[in-house]
């Protein structure tokens, strides 16, 4: 189980909101303002819940994880911040190390960092905070040397706090995608 803490809040894996728990439900409604997707339904939003749920209480779970995101000052849950291995195609691999013959570069797993807040928590400052904390164990506790975020180009939240976070911004040619890296100065 991992734990970590910033001043205002906690970031907690295993316990996982569930649909059936309040809260589950404004956040899904919080990801579709963000997303613009009318084809993402509450049922598939459960079923990548589940999913993610069962990668951070597997073996991966012992570095990953979907945080719940609490806030210190009433205990209540805000959000999560979700923290897992991805595999990123050559393309994405292309546009995040932007180097050379887009050819030469294969496939490959990175971790992905994103966060969801409930809005009536929005614009506190919590996302890059509970973000931040969890970049900060990519780098010092696991050594990672990049830590991928990914977001649409028309979220301006969030294309802002990856630009707080000290990410490397870069938008993929033909689409809407944004991918901002964070790099560990040690590599």
């Amino acid at each position: 189980m991992i734990k970590l803490e910033t001043n205002r809040l906690i970031l907690q894996d295993g316990v996982i909101k569930l649909p059936w728990e309040d809260g589950f439900l404004d956040l899904y409604k919080t990801l579709l303002d963000e997303f613009y997707d009318e084809n993402y339904s509450e049922e598939m939003f459960k079923r990548e819940v589940l999913f993610n749920y069962g990668l951070s209480v597997s073996e991966l779970g012992n570095y990953f994880a979907v945080f719940n995101i609490i806030y210190k000052e009433d205990n209540s849950f805000i959000g999560w911040c979700k923290f897992l291995p991805r595999y990123f195609s050559s393309n994405e691999t292309w546009i995040i190390n932007t180097q050379g013959d887009r050819a030469k570069w294969p496939g490959t797993v990175n971790v992905e960092i994103n966060w969801n807040i409930l809005k009536k928590y929005q614009n506190m400052g919590f996302a890059k905070e509970a973000a931040h904390a969890i970049i900060e164990y990519a780098f010092n506790k696991l050594q990672f040397s990049k830590v991928i975020a990914i977001t649409d180009i028309n979220n301006a939240p969030s294309m802002k706090i990856m630009e707080s976070l000290d990410m490397h911004v870069k938008i993929a040619p033909n689409s809407s995608l944004a991918y901002g890296v964070a790099y560990n100065s040690k590599y």
